[in-house]
């Protein structure tokens, strides 16, 4: 027999089925939301991460460029080998951190050398990140042939990551995140 929706009694009929349906389509409907929930908690983490490893570039750039020539890095395993680019990434921070707590005292102090540490600063934290925005940009637009100028297209790629990075960093302020806090605060103290 074919159901018939207009039948008086086809409702109750099928009331066990239909409400079967509409308990099913709700827990689907609940675990499609807490799938989409913990999917987008998951790109959100990623997305930090990566965020934060492009802010600092310049020091993983700058140790692994440093550990590269030892023969005894080549030779460790990867979970060594991050390892030790997250430390030398770190040490290398806390000599920038050091250097824009002395920066911040002498700016404090109203001394005119603090120019100089803020221009080491500035090219330690914000080129390697741009220079490599610029050749990944510059890669990407040559092997598409997307633009007719990919010069100035790249060009500005790594201007604008530039800017991102020294905007996030703030070299021109006390402010440092709490993993950093204690070398900044001994610049600081050095100068006064």
């Amino acid at each position: 027999m074919i159901p018939n929706p207009t039948r008086p009694d086809y409702y109750w009929e099928n009331q066990y089925y239909l409400d079967e349906e509409k308990a099913e389509r709700e827990a689907r409907e609940k675990a499609n939301k807490s799938t989409a929930k913990h999917t987008t908690q998951w790109l959100t983490l990623l997305l930090k991460l990566l965020f934060g490893a492009f802010l600092w570039t310049s020091g993983l750039l700058i140790a692994y460029f440093i550990l590269k020539g030892s023969n005894s890095f080549v030779q460790l395993p990867i979970w060594q080998k991050v390892a030790l680019l997250i430390g030398g990434a770190y040490l290398f921070n806390c000599v920038i951190f050091f250097l824009k707590g002395i920066m911040v005292a002498l700016k404090l102090s109203g001394r005119k050398s603090w120019l100089l540490l803020w221009i080491i600063n500035s090219c330690l934290i914000c080129l390697p990140p741009a220079i490599l925005v610029y050749l990944i940009v510059e890669n990407l637009l040559i092997s598409t042939k997307a633009t007719d100028n990919p010069g100035a297209w790249s060009f500005s790629a790594g201007v604008l990551s530039a800017f991102i990075v020294y905007s996030k960093m703030g070299l021109n302020t006390s402010r440092t995140p709490k993993i950093f806090h204690w070398i900044f605060r001994m610049g600081c103290r050095i100068v006064r």
